[in-house]
Order: C-alpha cells, then sequence, then structure tokens
C-alpha cells in the first residue's frame, strides 16, 4: 500500500484528520475485540450521533508515559527512534483514503540499514495490569495488523506494565495474518461492499 503523510499544525488539527477515516485505535473495535468500546458506539460517534469518548486519568497517563516507554525501548534494544515520527501525524492510504493510522513512532532496529523495508512502528502501550506477551490483548493485535496494513511497515509493540514487578517487554508481529478480514470489516463499517 502507497500512504501519504499528513502533518497537522496543531493537536486539535489532528484530531480533526483523525475524524475523517478509521485510525489504528478504533480496529479491535471494529473487529468487536474491544472491551472497551462496540463497533455501533463508534459508529455513533463517527456519525456524529455521540461525541467522542471523554479522556480520563489513564489515557492522560498513558500518553505522558509514552516518551518514557520509547526511551527505554531504545535503551534496552539499541534502536535508533526516527525523530520526525513524534508528535502528532497521520499515514493516509492514498487509494483509501478512509484508512488512517498515526503509530507512537517508527524505528530502525540497532545496526539496520535505513532503508524502507527496515523501518518498524513502535506501538507504545502502558498498563495497570498483567499482560502476557504471548498472549497480549487482541485488540492491541488489530490495531498492530491495522497499522502494518496502512504503511506496510511490520509493527513492534513496546510494553510498560505501570505495576510492581511486571517486566518491559516486547512483542514481534512477523506477518499480517488477517489483514483482509480487517479491511473488509472497516469497508463493511463505512458501508462499502
Amino acid at each position: 500500500m502507497a500512504y501519504k503523510t499528513i502533518r497537522p499544525a496543531t493537536h486539535q488539527e489532528w484530531l480533526d484528520e483523525r475524524k475523517k477515516g478509521i485510525g489504528s485505535s478504533e480496529a479491535g473495535t471494529i473487529m468487536g475485540v474491544n472491551r472497551f468500546d462496540t463497533p455501533y458506539g463508534l459508529w455513533r460517534r463517527k456519525t456524529g450521533v455521540d461525541g467522542p469518548i471523554a479522556s480520563n486519568e489513564q489515557m492522560e497517563l498513558g500518553h505522558h508515559m509514552e516518551p518514557a516507554v520509547v526511551t527505554m525501548f531504545a535503551a534496552r534494544t539499541g534502536a535508533e527512534v526516527c525523530k520526525n515520527s513524534e508528535g502528532d501525524w497521520i499515514a493516509v492510504d492514498k487509494k483509501r483514503e478512509y484508512l488512517r493510522v498515526s503509530p507512537d513512532r517508527l524505528f530502525y532496529e540497532a545496526g539496520a540499514r535505513h532503508i524502507k523495508s527496515n523501518l518498524r512502528i513502535l506501538e507504545c502501550k502502558t498498563t495497570s495490569v498483567a499482560v502476557d506477551p504471548d498472549d497480549f490483548p487482541v485488540y492491541w493485535y488489530c490495531q498492530l495488523q491495522y497499522q502494518m496494513g496502512v504503511m506496510d511497515v511490520y509493527p513492534i509493540a513496546a510494553n510498560k506494565t505501570v505495576m510492581e514487578n511486571n517486566p518491559f517487554f516486547q512483542v514481534k508481529l512477523k506477518e499480517p495474518v488477517d489483514a483482509e478480514r480487517l479491511r473488509m470489516a472497516v469497508k463493511q463499517s463505512l458501508g462499502e461492499h
């Protein structure tokens, strides 16, 4: 897939751009596997029937901890995080502009040449519950698959559980196992066939 990058001037403009399509954080909701939302609730927000989900303390904490997780990931792996991937930006599929993703960061693994095929997505997660790296939440998986499908870049999820005695870990996805099913679910949610 080919995509274009949009870099809004303000955070509000970024939020407005996100409303124009389906973002990766909404992929699990569309697939019906997000325990915090429903496809119907998402549809109501996307069509303007309901307002956006109000931010809460956990969401704000995750946003503020993201730079720390990125720093920890880079220090532990030797990865080179792309400076231009910080902040509010969106990758938009050129053919289907409703496919939109905003990965937390892009990076190159330690020692990798800086070419497109070596570029990776870093998705940072913070949570107050223990997460098994071999069985992490399926809605996270949908988010990563969606990012991989739009950008044609392999993602890595880095997690720092905000709890004593829970380790930092990373999960590497190797291939988009169910990307076509996810694309079809997005099309159906938008009324396309």
